[in-house]
């Protein structure tokens, strides 16, 4: 996916201004401004959204942030026809991207994945702990090879409370539907030291819970 620099075009319009010989007819130099930076932005938008298969958790929450801001609207008083239409069908694009954007996302959810842990080359000396902060719906994905042996535990930290655990083995592939919000803690004990591969992520189980994760982010 390409890098979407057109939000930052949308959310923050340039002044572009113009000739006044090139106002339609009607519109003041501020609505033509507004409404060109917003036909070139729905233009890239539309044309970046074809065919996407793939993003990542920082690029979901843009295209949330996207849809929740983008806004059209126009005084149709004083316009000529062809401009009001202009105006129209430019805010018809407006009103059918937005739920676009969000259907996309929640189409991708399920392969978005927000990393926890991701180290291929990691000495695991003593014990260690992953917390992760999770919502009802969302799902965890523990992946993790040993050289030897080692001790996988997972717990619901908020009820102290053990949810899995996994011991005699040198390499785990878990998946743990969460049932509860809540704190939950990935243990690892190497019983000596030894190097390990981690992948420790997570997928969200709705647009709300991405909303969420972009809260949580902004308050780190």
């Amino acid at each position: 996916m390409k890098k979407l620099i057109f939000f930052a075009t949308l959310l923050c319009l340039a002044a572009c201004g113009g000739k006044k010989s090139d106002i339609p007819s009607g519109m003041t130099k501020e609505e033509y401004t507004s409404y060109k930076d917003i036909l070139s932005s729905v233009n890239s938008v539309e044309q970046e959204f074809e065919g996407i298969t793939t993003m990542t958790a920082e690029e979901a929450i843009q295209i949330v942030t996207l849809a929740e801001q983008l806004f059209y609207d126009y005084d149709p008083m004083g316009k000529d026809s062809a401009t009001v239409a202009a105006c129209q069908q430019l805010k018809d694009r407006v009103n059918t991207l937005r739920p676009n954007l969000l259907a996309k996302v929640e189409q991708l959810l399920p392969s978005i994945f927000v990393d926890v842990a991701n180290d291929a080359d990691h000495l695991l000396e003593k014990k260690e702990f992953y917390p992760v902060y999770l919502m009802r719906g969302d799902t965890l994905y523990v992946d993790i090879q040993t050289e030897r042996a080692a001790t996988l535990k997972i717990y619901n930290a908020d009820t102290k409370s053990c949810i899995l655990t996994r011991s005699d083995k040198s390499s785990y592939t878990e998946k743990i539907h969460i049932k509860n919000a809540a704190i939950y803690l990935v243990e690892i004990n190497p019983g000596q030291t030894q190097y390990a591969s981690l992948n420790i992520r997570y997928t969200v189980g709705s647009i709300e819970h991405l909303k969420n994760l972009k809260t949580v982010r902004q308050e780190q």
